[in-house]
């Protein structure tokens, strides 16, 4: 036997057993009452980032008091440190991060499927942003609309957040050209 072949013998209960448990989590995730509404977000129907975006996330009413706070427990904004005249920002090191790590992923996967978040991680790459940067900022709009979505307990639709964004562009004020 070659050991290529070998290699592959050894790895086929490997593989055998992570699928066995992923089909568990999938099948547990989907008996939870927030699977219809967590399901509706572009990451992709199957896989692990909505059952782990959930267990992140909780399910108790008061642990979020706001989008804000959730975005700074993702790590997802920085941090802004004040003093006088001197204004610096630092990267969020403190924070939960395998919450990081899952709104990054769904950040990632999002941009499959929706046109405003591939555009919007573009924008933020023309500006000069680094990939993880146009990522974190991404993850940071989505943990926004997931604050929403998880406080309501409602599903995602992607055209009720376009036109929301048409609203909220039509009533920016618009600037003075001097």
């Amino acid at each position: 036997m070659l050991p290529d072949q070998a290699l592959l013998t050894e790895l086929e209960p490997v593989v055998a057993v992570v699928e066995a448990y992923r089909q568990a989590v999938e099948d547990f995730f989907a008996g939870m009452p927030a699977a219809p509404w967590i399901r509706t977000l572009p990451i992709g129907e199957h896989g692990i980032t909505a059952p782990t975006l959930w267990a992140r996330l909780g399910d108790a009413p008061g642990r979020w008091e706001s989008f804000q706070h959730l975005q700074a427990q993702a790590g997802s904004v920085p941090v802004t440190v004040k003093s006088g005249k001197q204004r610096v920002v630092h990267f969020r090191f403190a924070c939960d991060k395998m919450l990081r790590y899952v709104v990054d992923q769904a950040a990632f996967l999002s941009m499959r499927s929706s046109e405003w978040a591939r555009a919007y991680y573009d924008a933020h790459r023309a500006r000069g942003h680094t990939h993880r940067e146009a990522l974190r900022a991404l993850g940071a709009k989505w943990l926004k609309i997931i604050f929403v979505l998880w406080e309501r307990q409602v599903p995602y639709d992607e055209q009720y957040h376009l036109a929301t964004m048409a609203r909220q562009q039509l009533r920016q004020r618009p600037k003075k050209i001097a």
